[in-house]
């Protein structure tokens, strides 16, 4: 079987006779980056004067800066799209990582794991800190209390979605290299439709996992605004599986063609999947930006939260 990336042109071939809709959308995506790149630019300017010092200025930093990063590689995927295996790659491993950082925020924000069970008890019991089985099913017949099995519960998922991300990143670029791979054939003799299944059910763990933290650090950390947190961060996530499966289902039905892109489909479904990537991710920007502000943690200073462990 061949390379897949037979059927996509270089980055010389996309710019021989480019349409008015293709420089449009690179012109359009190119903008949104910069922008995006110097809102970023910013932030982590005020986190650098800030006199905050702990581990979570850094755990902001990388969540605020993912927006940014996936901009950064949709516009590569549009301009080198032979390469575009590679900077999914990229983008899954940051978004595995991401989701830690927000489960160590949120730890951190509580002043460490004791406190934040000791914090999440008083509020308990609650049906969402059921364990798994019945946990991942997001829907239980008896509540039960926020525990340290049910902290360690949560580290758990998420730990296994990064293994998992990295693992299937490997997995899926060698068979994508040895043309056993089409990201977008749905036919069960192609290697996609498992791995992508082994992927959602990874994340659907990893996602309830930090639901169980966020309930639990909702109302003792509601001054910190924990709820626009936790939706800034699944939101960019949630967007890219929501327009990967319309970009599949509109391949699978003949609705999609790149005829005004002059471009094959293989080719048009990769440039819409970034171009989508970047107008996503500059939106997602801004939201991160309002959601996890410097100065919030001139608040986690006054209550003196270092590294996640009160100051004694």
């Amino acid at each position: 079987m061949g390379n897949n990336n037979d059927t996509i042109p270089s980055t010389r071939e996309l710019f021989q006779a480019p349409t008015s809709t293709f420089l449009t959308h690179i012109f359009l995506a190119l903008s949104l980056w910069l922008v995006t790149g110097l809102f970023s630019a910013y932030y982590v300017y005020e986190l650098k004067k800030s006199q905050h010092k702990s581990a979570i200025r850094h755990y902001y930093c990388l969540i605020v800066m993912f927006a940014f990063f996936n901009a950064s590689l949709g516009c590569l995927g549009m301009i080198d799209m032979r390469n575009h295996y590679v900077y999914d790659i990229l983008r899954s491993i940051y978004e595995a990582f991401a989701l830690s950082a927000f489960l160590q925020i949120m730890i951190r924000l509580s002043g460490g794991e004791k406190n934040l069970i000791t914090n999440a008890a008083e509020h308990s019991p609650r049906n969402w800190f059921r364990s798994p089985p019945c946990g991942f099913l997001f829907l239980c017949r008896k509540a039960e209390r926020f525990t340290p099995q049910t902290l360690r519960y949560a580290e758990l998922v998420v730990k296994q979605f990064i293994i998992c991300i990295v693992s299937i990143a490997i997995i899926s670029f060698l068979l994508f290299n040895q043309g056993l791979m089409n990201a977008r054939q749905i036919s069960f003799s192609h290697a996609f439709p498992y791995i992508h299944a082994v992927e959602v059910v990874s994340m659907l763990f990893a996602v309830h996992g930090l639901f169980i933290v966020y309930f639990a650090v909702h109302d003792p950390l509601e001054h910190f605004h924990v709820g626009r947190k936790f939706v800034a961060v699944k939101l960019l996530i949630f967007l890219g599986v929501v327009h990967n499966a319309l970009l599949t289902i509109c391949v699978h039905y003949g609705i999609l063609n790149g005829v005004k892109l002059n471009l094959d489909v293989e080719a048009a479904v990769v440039h819409w999947e970034n171009f989508l990537l970047v107008v996503e991710s500059f939106c997602v920007a801004l939201l991160l930006f309002y959601a996890y502000p410097v100065s919030e943690l001139e608040l986690v200073a006054a209550e003196k939260l270092e590294d996640g462990d009160p100051e004694l």
